[in-house]
């Protein structure tokens, strides 16, 4: 468990208590002390505790009290009582009120370890189904913010006192960042929503915004929506702060708080994307990466809508990632706003399109060798022919050989050769008078049963059959045409 807290007046009685814990072979990360309810109440309004024991008689505010006093708390910790003989009718009235259980006092090692490992199993269970709670809650509202025309208000009234819990009673903002800045908000109270954007969204109370906004740390680059009240704003507030992310990406600005601002659509921007994708594999790729770098600067002053230019960019990595075949090992094409700014984004970009043009030739090279790989059997099918010569031919490792020949064919080296040798054999029944015995030999089986056995597998009936039934065939039509 995470946070223990033991409530006891007595000093050594509770310094006893936290060593048995401690002793225990339930492992523990934080156990904290304090003297009465009074100091309990304050430590369970600051930070979560899993459990919580308590003693009953405790001057200023005794454990029956804070018992009562915990109702007004979000997040209640298991309650165990430490009673004595004498309490025993004030524990019970505390059970009334959701206690867990209770310890008679003087408190037994042995008492402890087991009840230890029986809160564990329950808190165990308990983490289990509030995370996947808290899952279900998270998609929920990821879907309500992204659909915000398909939400209705009682969806977001459902929701309310679940988001107030994270966000308090207050107004709140919503900021967006890349992931790799993700970290440097983990502590902060409110919500988080990973790959929102391909970065990370929060949804925080104001102080909390207003403070981060003012350290304008120069490690990342952060879009931050106008101040809201009302829980059914949040799919505005996130349209808000991902417009202000892409600015502070274009503009590599510490923080970009969200303000409307108008540009002209450009036409030659929505066709670059087209001639993009048709450039990038011939040799003017570089021509139209040097274009996307000055679309982007173009848009650092302002002069190009940052939501055009990135619909743009990122309808051409779909594209790129979709249109074209890509290395089995290759990462997916990168997208913008899983960056900082836009210069890490291009530099990234334009290394993946190198090792993207550098795998093309590399499949465009291995279609070559296998083309000159057909070209040899055809030519040489009739000899002795093995997978190592035809490797050796075009100088490429056996193994490697054996699996690109396959996937550029679709059939193995041996069924191949087959193939070839009895479309030729078929043919020299049909055009020629050869006996079969030279036929088997002329197409490169040295074995006359051999050729045989392949042929009949392969057509269905034995070479002889084959050219009587053909000659057969032939002839039935030669009568038809007279």
């Amino acid at each position: 468990m995470n946070t223990l807290l033991v409530v006891e007046d007595e000093k050594l009685i509770r310094q006893g208590i936290v060593a048995m814990i401690r002793r225990s072979s339930v492992p523990v990360e934080e156990i904290l002390e304090c003297r009465n309810g009074e100091e309990a109440l304050e430590i369970l309004r600051k930070q979560r505790v899993d459990v919580m024991f308590t003693d009953i008689r405790m001057p200023k505010m005794d454990g029956l009290t804070l018992v009562n006093k915990m109702e007004e708390l979000s997040q209640k910790p298991v309650v165990i009582v430490l009673s004595g003989y004498d309490e025993f009718s004030y524990a019970v009235e505390m059970m009334k009120h959701g206690v867990r259980d209770y310890i008679l006092k003087p408190i037994k090692r042995e008492t402890i370890e087991q009840l230890l490992e029986n809160l564990e199993r329950e808190l165990s269970e308990t983490r289990e189904t509030e995370e996947e709670e808290e899952r279900c809650f998270l998609n929920q509202l990821r879907y309500l913010m992204m659909n915000a025309e398909m939400a209705e208000e009682k969806e977001w009234m459902d929701m309310e006192s679940r988001i107030r819990r994270h966000i308090g009673n207050d107004s709140f903002r919503i900021l967006l960042t890349s992931k790799a800045n993700g970290e440097r908000f983990s502590k902060c109270s409110g919500i988080l929503l990973e790959g929102v954007e391909g970065g990370v969204l929060y949804l925080l109370p104001e102080p909390e915004a207003e403070r981060i906004m003012k350290e304008k740390d120069e490690r990342f680059c952060l879009g931050v929506g106008k101040e809201h009240r009302s829980v059914m704003e949040i799919p505005e507030a996130y349209q808000e702060a991902l417009l202000a992310r892409e600015m502070a990406f274009i503009q590599k600005n510490p923080v970009e708080e969200y303000q409307k601002k108008c540009f002209e659509e450009k036409p030659e921007l929505a066709q670059f994307q087209e001639k993009f994708i048709l450039q990038v594999p011939t040799d003017r790729a570089d021509t139209v990466l040097r274009k996307m770098r000055n679309w982007y600067f173009e848009a650092a002053h302002q002069r190009v809508s940052p939501y055009q230019l990135l619909t743009v960019t990122e309808a051409i990595c779909k594209e790129l990632d979709l249109f074209y075949r890509m290395p089995e090992k290759q990462e997916k094409c990168p997208r913008p706003l899983q960056y900082r700014d836009a210069d890490l984004f291009l530099d990234a970009f334009e290394e993946w399109i190198h090792v993207y043009r550098e795998s093309l030739k590399s499949q465009t090279a291995g279609k070559e060798k296998m083309e000159e790989a057909i070209s040899y059997i055809r030519e040489n099918y009739a000899k002795d022919l093995n997978m190592a010569m035809v490797s050796n031919h075009i100088c490429m490792n056996y193994s490697l050989f054996s699996a690109a020949f396959k996937e550029h064919t679709g059939v193995n080296f041996v069924n191949y050769l087959k193939e070839i040798r009895i479309a030729e054999a078929k043919r020299l029944l049909i055009q020629t008078e050869d006996k079969i015995t030279e036929i088997a030999k002329q197409v490169g089986f040295e074995n006359d049963k051999h050729f045989m056995k392949s042929f009949k597998t392969a057509c269905g009936v034995s070479p002889s059959e084959f050219r009587k039934d053909y000659k057969m065939v032939s002839n039935g039509k030669g009568g038809q045409d007279e």
